[in-house]
């Protein structure tokens, strides 16, 4: 039996306004498929937003960039003084080191 906390229970809503011919598409492909409209259109809608949101995630490099990334990733490191002293501080008094402490690094 579902619940009203069961995440499987459709209680929510989307209501569409589509040109005849849309709908005629829709319908088609949805047939095609071996689906009804409902499902076709929430799968192709899901697949599409998961996209959009894997496509936002993304980040694209020139050439000429991604070799200054790897550069930067192979150089050795280099220590930042008061980074140091922070963590230094914070070791010695058992405290983690805050957020607002390091943002008053790069002020």
């Amino acid at each position: 039996m579902n619940t009203p906390e069961d995440p499987s229970v459709k209680s929510e809503r989307l209501n569409l306004r589509l040109t005849s011919e849309s709908t005629q598409l829709i319908r088609a492909a949805a047939v095609l498929s071996g689906q009804d409209v409902t499902s076709f259109v929430v799968n192709a809608a899901l697949e599409r937003a998961r996209a959009v949101i894997v496509e936002d995630s993304v980040v694209r490099l020139s050439a000429l960039d991604g070799g200054d990334l790897v550069a930067a990733i192979e150089r050795d490191a280099v220590p930042v003084p008061q980074l140091v002293e922070l963590l230094r501080r914070a070791g010695k008094s058992r405290a983690s080191v805050t957020s607002e402490a390091l943002a008053d690094l790069v002020q």
